[in-house]
């Protein structure tokens, strides 16, 4: 009995071709008979064809997807739109006084972009540009000093929060 560790003996490669000749029968030894190979696939149509086979399957009444053997259930009547009531008029001015001038809302003219998304870019970009020199730095010492930061900003606002009360 052969134990699992020993392998059977495998077959020797075959020796690589000496020729470019050689390796053309090689190739045309593994390559598929024509009795294996798929059936070619219909000609190509002409692109009038296929508009034409787009246009009618475009203008052809939809499928019925359901089972014809059952009555299709008729589809609900459209809802009519509620009516609304016309705007009620202003009211008239009293005598001796001028209706005052319509409010129309002024646009302020804006060049650039605003004040607020200026300063999201700048609180989107400037995380990681003071996290930049720590791309040198191991990780284990960026934990680190990000526990050493989280402690110290801790600390920072207590100290705050102590002075703000004292007084």
């Amino acid at each position: 009995p052969e134990s699992p560790l020993e392998a059977p003996p495998e077959t020797p490669p075959e020796p690589p071709p000496a020729t470019i000749g050689e390796l053309d029968e090689r190739l045309a030894a593994q390559a598929p008979r024509e009795e294996e190979l798929p059936a070619p696939s219909p000609a190509p149509q002409s692109v009038d064809a296929m508009r034409e086979e787009v246009a009618a399957a475009l203008t052809a009444p939809p499928m019925d997807v359901e089972d014809e053997s059952q009555p299709a259930a008729p589809a609900p009547a459209p809802r009519p739109a509620p009516a609304r009531a016309p705007a009620p008029a202003p009211p008239p001015a009293p005598e001796g006084h001028e209706a005052p001038a319509p409010v129309e809302p002024v646009i302020a003219e804006v060049k650039g972009r605003s004040l607020g998304a200026r300063l999201l870019g700048v609180a989107r970009v400037a995380p990681m540009a003071l996290s930049w020199p720590l791309t040198f730095v191991a990780p284990e010492v960026r934990d680190q000093l990000g526990w050493f930061a989280l402690v110290t900003a801790f600390n920072a606002s207590a100290v705050w929060v102590f002075l703000l009360l004292r007084h």
